[in-house]
């Protein structure tokens, strides 16, 4: 694939036609789905059709299931290690639980009075 000359898009030289209905779509704003081919071990392939068997959705179902959580785990992980990093490298700003809860108004403390203070509005 490469960068086209309009708005820095991907295109695929090879196949323009199905790039520019796919910019297409996604300029309408529709939901466009991309068809992806893996090469699963066989143990792999045997297990998700035994469950597939034996719980009613389809293999197609995991498949995207486990693709989906995976990569919500690794935007987990990839995006909290670009921030430890730039904590790291002090160009981002950290603030103690202390400075947080004051800054909030949620201090433990007790009024003289007894009562225990609300949130103050900002």
């Amino acid at each position: 694939m490469s960068e086209s000359g309009r708005s820095g898009r991907i295109t695929d030289p090879r196949r323009p036609e199905l790039c520019d209905r796919m910019w297409a779509r996604i300029d309408r704003n529709e939901d466009c789905d991309m068809a992806t081919s893996i090469q699963l071990s066989p143990e792999i392939e045997q297990r998700l059709d035994f469950l597939a068997s034996q719980t009613g959705p389809t293999k197609d179902f995991y498949v995207r299931e486990l693709i989906e959580r995976a990569v919500e785990d690794m935007e987990d992980y990839y995006l909290a290690a670009d921030v430890l990093e730039r904590i790291r490298q002090g160009a981002e700003e950290v603030y103690s639980a202390e400075e947080v809860r004051e800054s909030l108004g949620l201090d433990d403390s007790v009024h003289e009075d007894g009562e225990i203070p609300t949130p103050q509005a900002r």
